[in-house]
């Protein structure tokens, strides 16, 4: 039997003529009807199994035995001795729930100074545009900065110029260094307000490094629902829109679609790249990427030739090279990961720290508070050389090739697999010191493994 085609498929193959829109609007009917017909699933665990194996069959063949990750392993060393939790001060949140973490390097007149921005929602458990529920936007997020070379513990950001009547919870943040050091440095984050998603700009000054003044709000039409972010300049960027339909649609519609668009992995969504002149509001917002899927995290590589997407439910990571002239984007590679990866980053060196999730229906028992914690997996991917053979990682105790099958173009290392410190969403990897920084979605504070 011939390999299962992709959903929606059958729509171009019986009509070559028939229009992008029209071909959407059957899709979305189709979906619908088998939303309503179908709905069953997403109260039944055992069905919903059976429909997350069956649209994913490689993860159904690796994972043949249960799951089972240790309670922390750290690949430079001993993680019990290695690795700690850094709490958050703040006295009116935690640092908790974050869901994106990017090192912030500003110029010194000795070189370089790095920290750490990380964005966080306290109350997630009660608003999530992704995963649900959507019961209380009232509580708000924050975004904390973390010097790894200071004693201190993450502290909470300040905003200025910012309503306070002002929704913020935020997912994906980029950051683009000052070219000075007394230049300000542009902060884009992502923001799942009540009503819709915006995108935040703000400027942070090493001056008062825990102080941001508000900027501007990004809004648009496009923006359906924005995860990622990444700047490409000082006025464009990169977006991933992980689905085409949320959780904000009313009634039964918003419970089935997502769902279902996750589970049979019909490639709806898409990456758009936004330009915003500074003299104006007006957004030119282009789509560079169609018929993703749900595409989460988003990187681009130190000499901006490449750009690193992951896609959570077809558990890959996709490389595309990069026109650095008009921002368009070409299929190079893709990579199989050992779960469902969420946000990455590109290191100096140009390898790519990739964070994710080995169980991803935990991952929701856990958003609907129906289990504690899902465990966490963090991999480098390293351009392979002659060198290398495809049986690495075998240091881990789960190893990646037990779930992936091996790249030719990739090197895949797990850096930190386990469960005491779970639902990782970014892992940040230190080169000049060895350290690994994790985050999680539904974790408190900062995961830090020196080695």
């Amino acid at each position: 039997m011939g390999r299962r085609a992709p959903y929606g498929a059958q729509y171009r193959q019986a009509v070559p003529g028939i229009t992008r829109k029209r071909r959407g609007r059957q899709v979305l009917l189709s979906l619908i009807r088998l939303g309503y017909e179908k709905s069953i699933i997403i109260n039944s665990s055992f069905i919903g199994k059976a429909v997350f194996f069956w649209r994913n069959g490689r993860i159904a063949k690796n994972t043949g035995a249960p799951l089972s990750l240790p309670t922390a392993y750290f690949a430079e060393g001993n993680a019990q001795e290695k690795c700690s939790v850094t709490r958050g001060e703040s006295s009116s949140q935690r640092l908790a729930f974050c869901e994106d973490a990017v090192f912030w390097d500003t110029p010194t007149r000795k070189g370089t100074q790095r920290r750490i921005l990380i964005s966080c929602d306290n109350n997630r458990l009660n608003w999530n545009t992704v995963m649900g529920p959507l019961k209380d936007p009232n509580g708000r997020g924050a975004l904390w900065i973390h010097d790894p070379n200071s004693k201190k513990a993450p502290q909470k950001i300040e905003f200025v110029n910012y309503p306070s009547e002002t929704d913020f919870h935020p997912l994906g943040i980029s950051v683009l260094p000052g070219a000075t050091p007394s230049a300000s440095s542009q902060v884009i984050v992502v923001n799942h307000g009540r009503h819709n998603t915006t995108i935040e700009e703000f400027s942070l000054s090493q001056v008062s490094p825990y102080r941001a003044t508000h900027i501007r709000t990004l809004s648009h039409p496009e923006f359906i629902s924005p995860n990622a972010v990444s700047w490409s300049s000082s006025t464009s960027f990169y977006v991933t829109q992980d689905r085409r339909f949320t959780r904000r649609l009313p009634g039964i519609v918003g419970k089935v679609l997502p769902m279902l668009e996750t589970l049979l992995l019909p490639g709806l969504s898409r990456v758009n790249h936004v330009t915003f002149p500074t003299d104006s509001s007006a957004l030119d917002v282009k789509t560079v990427i169609s018929w993703f899927s749900f595409p989460n995290g988003i990187s681009i590589s130190p000499n901006g030739n490449k750009v690193a997407i992951a896609s959570s439910s077809a558990s890959i990571v996709r490389f595309y090279n990069r026109s650095i002239e008009d921002n368009t984007l070409i299929f190079d590679t893709e990579v199989e990961m050992p779960f469902s990866p969420d946000n990455i980053d590109f290191e100096k060196n140009g390898k790519l720290t990739v964070a994710g999730h080995p169980d991803f229906l935990q991952l929701i028992k856990v958003s609907k508070r129906k289990a504690k914690g899902a465990p966490s997996w963090v991999v480098s991917l390293s351009p392979r050389t002659a060198s290398l053979s495809k049986t690495e990682d075998d240091a881990a105790p789960r190893p990646a090739s037990l779930r992936a099958s091996p790249s030719d173009r990739y090197e895949v290392r797990t850096l930190y697999q386990g469960t005491k410190f779970g639902t990782s969403t970014t892992g940040l990897w230190d080169e000049g010191s060895q350290t690994l920084f994790v985050v999680g979605l539904y974790e408190d504070g900062l995961l830090v493994c020196k080695a």
